[in-house]
């Protein structure tokens, strides 16, 4: 699950046994969404700015990047589903 508002994102899952979490500001500029992050399961994340490609398509919202943290370099390719919270 992700969740934004107008200027804030948090989100959580589980991949496998393991749960991730993480969340900061986001901003939105020409089809590039940016994420700095505040706190996340993986602190070596935290106080980075993430730089994703994204499109919206409908319901659907499709983002991808390649987040290098000097760690480790992770390929994201994400796509989230909008869904009303009062259904």
């Amino acid at each position: 699950i992700k969740i934004l508002n107008d200027t804030r994102f948090a989100f959580g899952l589980m991949e496998g046994d393991e749960p991730w979490t993480g969340g900061g500001l986001y901003r939105y500029e020409d089809g590039v969404y940016i994420e700095v992050v505040e706190y996340h399961s993986l602190p070596y994340l935290v106080g980075l700015s993430l730089e994703f490609q994204c499109r919206l398509e409908d319901n659907l919202w499709y983002h991808w990047g390649v987040v290098r943290d000097g760690v480790v370099d992770m390929s994201i390719d994400e796509v989230w589903r909008r869904v009303d919270p009062t259904d």
